[in-house]
């Protein structure tokens, strides 16, 4: 299923749900693709776009979060509502692997033979 497609089955049962968080959070990625569609000649809607669009969203409300933290109690609302924007975004988003993971010896690698001739 397409990234878009997802989100558009997320956004209604948000709607079936009366779930405000979600719908916002939806409604802020739509409105930033459909930005860069009207914006930019030759941009095709895929799902490169799309996870282009939602990690650009999430990488700027993780920078909003220090702010929020910095202000303490009175930014606990904002935050905790980044928190969920940045958790929402993760389903869509390719997963990254843990350190321990990624220096597994299991971790398969190419090695190209070097020829001396």
């Amino acid at each position: 299923m397409a990234i878009k497609d997802e989100i558009d089955a997320k956004l209604r049962q948000a709607r079936k749900d009366r779930d405000e968080r979600v719908i916002n959070v939806i409604g802020l990625i739509k409105n930033k693709v459909l930005s860069e569609l009207k914006s930019a000649a030759g941009v095709v809607e895929d799902d490169a776009l799309w996870l282009k669009n939602i990690a650009a969203y999430q990488k700027g409300v993780v920078k909003a979060m220090v702010q929020f933290e910095e202000l303490g109690e009175r930014g606990a609302e904002a935050l905790d509502e980044s928190k969920f924007e940045v958790a929402f975004c993760e389903q869509f988003l390719p997963k990254k692997l843990d350190e321990s993971a990624s220096s597994s010896p299991t971790t398969p690698c190419r090695v190209r033979p070097r020829w001396d001739g």
